[in-house]
C-alpha cells in the first residue's frame, strides 16, 4: 500500500484539458521535424515534449505512448467491453466520451505523466543526483533481457524493439527513457522520505475525513429491467446470487448452465466488489456509508439504455463496524517473500516445481534458506498486501487467522504456483491508507511547485499523432 508511484505508466491523478484547448497551436517553439514536401519521412529524433534541461524526442514519446496503452490493456483487459475500448480498432476512431477519443485521452494522460518525469528529472539533476553504476547496470538489463526475446523469436532487437513499441523506437531510446525514470525517482523518494507523519496525525485526519476511509463489500450487476425486479425480491447474498445466476445464464449463455457452468461462475465472481472505498462524487457511494444502512439491502440505479444496476451490500465481520456494513480496516497489512511458477502446458509442472523446492526448503527451514531459493529461482519481497491485493485464493493463505511469520506455503493459482514466506505484519490497514494519503497530498502540492520551476512545451502535430501498436487482449487469444 506504501504510497510509492511507478513514474512512468500508471494512471495521473489529475488530467490537465489545457493540451485539447491548444491542439492546433500548441506552443511549438521548435521543429516537428516534419517534412511538408515528403510525407514518408518521419524525423523521429524530433523534439516532441521538453523544457530547458531535457528534451523528450519523436520516438521516445512512441515508447512512452505505447508502453502505457499496453499497461492500460493489462491492466483493464477483463473490463474492456465494459470500458469500451476495442482493441482491434484503431484508438482514433473510438470514442473515449463525447469529447475526445480514445487516442487523445491516451495522449493527455501520456503528457501528464512525462511533465511529471521531466520535473522530477530536472530537480535531480539540479541538486547534482547521478545514475549509480547499479542504476546503469539495470537500464541496460532491459536492453539485453529484450535481445535474449528477440533471439527466441528469430528476429533482431531492433525488430523486437519496433514490434513491442512501434515505428521510431529504438534500443537506444528506450536506454533514454529509463536513465530519465531513474532521475526522477531518485528526487521522487527524497521528497517522500521527507514527509514524516505519527500515529497522532493519521488518527486526527482520520477523525476530520472519517468517510473517506470507511469500506464497504458489495456485489452487483447490470440488468434488463424485468431481471432487476427479481434480483430487488432478493433477501440475502445466497438468493441474489441464484438470482443472478440464472439471469446471466439465460441472457448470455442460451440458458444452459451446465454447458457453461465453469464460465458462468468465474462471472459471479467479478460480480464481487469487495473493500471497495468512499468516493464522494458517487451517490451510490453516499448512499453506502450512512450509518443507517444494514446487511442486504439494494440500491438501484436506472442506466440511459433503460437497463437497470442492482448492487447489495454485504456483512462484515470487522470489529471496527458500527452497522454491519461498512468498516474501517483494522487488519494489519502483510509481508511476505516469494517464488512464483508460471503454468506451461502440463499444468502440474508448476506445483510439482513449487513443492520440489518446499521439501528442499524443509532440510533448513530459516528465512535465510528462503532467500537463497529466491536467488536461484527468482522471486522476490511484496510488502503492505492488503485483502484487495491479490488472487483471492493467495490472499486467503496470507490472511489466514492461523498465519504466522516464517509459515511457508504452495499455493496454487490460475496461472501457476507460489511458494510463499510469511513475514511479519505491517501496521493496520486504516492507518497506512491515512498515512500514504498524507504523504501523497504533500507531494502533490510539491509536484505542482515543481512543474512550475521546470515548465514543459509540446509539438501538438507529434503529440497527436502517435499510432498505437497492435495489443491483443485475452478475448482475442481465445
Amino acid at each position: 500500500m506504501n504510497f510509492k508511484r511507478i513514474i512512468a505508466f500508471i494512471l495521473a491523478a489529475v488530467i490537465s484539458f489545457s493540451l485539447f484547448g491548444c491542439r492546433k497551436a500548441g506552443n511549438t517553439d521548435k521543429d516537428s521535424g516534419k517534412d511538408n514536401n515528403t510525407e514518408e519521412k518521419i524525423d523521429y529524433s524530433a523534439p516532441a515534449v521538453w523544457s530547458d534541461n531535457t528534451t523528450i524526442s519523436h520516438g521516445m514519446f512512441i515508447y512512452y505512448f505505447n508502453a502505457y496503452y499496453r499497461s492500460y490493456i493489462e491492466e483493464y483487459d477483463n473490463q474492456l467491453d465494459t470500458i469500451g475500448l476495442d482493441p482491434t480498432k484503431s484508438l482514433s476512431s473510438q470514442e473515449y466520451n463525447k469529447d475526445y477519443s480514445w487516442q487523445q485521452y491516451f495522449t493527455l494522460q501520456v503528457y501528464s505523466q512525462i511533465r511529471e518525469l521531466v520535473a522530477l528529472a530536472d530537480a535531480a539533476k539540479a541538486e547534482g543526483m547521478t545514475l549509480t553504476e547499479e542504476d546503469k547496470k539495470e537500464i541496460n538489463s532491459q536492453a539485453e533481457s529484450y535481445e535474449k526475446l528477440a533471439k527466441d523469436a528469430g528476429i533482431s532487437i531492433d525488430e523486437y524493439v519496433v514490434n513491442v513499441y512501434g515505428e521510431g523506437v529504438t534500443v537506444d531510446i528506450m536506454k533514454s527513457a529509463n536513465e530519465l525514470r531513474f532521475y526522477a525517482n531518485k528526487y521522487y523518494e527524497k521528497l517522500i522520505d521527507g514527509y514524516v507523519y505519527t500515529d497522532e496525525d493519521c488518527e486526527n485526519y482520520y477523525l476530520e475525513n472519517k468517510d473517506n476511509f470507511l469500506h464497504f463489500d458489495y456485489i452487483k450487476n447490470t440488468v434488463p429491467k424485468e431481471d432487476a425486479e427479481e434480483l430487488k425480491k432478493c433477501k440475502d447474498e445466497t438468493s441474489f446470487v441464484d438470482t443472478l445466476r440464472k439471469i446471466i445464464t439465460k441472457n448470455n449463455f442460451l440458458n444452459d448452465y451446465d454447458r457453461f457452468a465453469e464460465t458462468i461462475e468465474k462471472q459471479l465472481e467479478r460480480k464481487y466488489v469487495r473493500r471497495a472505498s468512499y468516493n464522494k462524487n458517487s451517490d451510490f457511494c453516499k448512499w453506502a456509508v450512512n450509518e443507517d444502512r444494514v446487511p442486504y439491502e439494494i440500491y438501484t440505479k436506472t442506466e440511459t439504455s433503460g437497463d437497470v444496476t442492482v448492487i447489495m451490500l454485504l456483512p462484515t465481520t470487522e470489529a471496527s463496524s458500527v452497522n454491519g456494513v461498512t468498516y474501517r480496516d483494522d487488519v494489519p497489512l502483510k509481508n511476505v517473500k516469494f517464488i512464483f511458477f508460471e503454468n506451461t502446458e502440463n499444468e502440474t509442472d508448476a506445483h510439482t516445481k513449487a513443492e520440489t523446492i518446499y521439501q528442499n526448503w524443509l532440510e533448513e527451514p530459516t528465512e535465510a534458506r528462503f532467500d537463497t531459493l529466491i536467488e536461484k529461482h527468482g522471486g522476490g519481497t511484496t510488502t503492505d498486501i492488503d485483502k484487495s491485493s491479490f488472487d483471492k485464493v493467495l490472499i486467503d493463505w496470507i490472511f489466514d487467522a492461523a498465519r504466522k511469520p516464517g509459515d511457508v506455503g504452495v499455493v496454487d493459482v490460475a496461472i501457476g504456483t507460489y511458494l510463499i514466506y510469511q513475514l511479519a505484519d505491517g501496521e493496520p490497514a486504516w492507518l497506512a491508507e491515512v498515512r500514504d494519503l498524507l504523504k501523497e497530498e504533500a507531494y502533490n502540492a510539491d509536484l505542482n511547485k515543481l512543474m512550475d520551476t521546470y515548465p514543459t512545451k509540446y509539438a501538438s502535430e507529434i503529440v497527436y499523432s502517435i499510432k498505437e501498436v497492435k495489443v491483443q487482449s485475452s478475448a482475442e487469444s481465445k
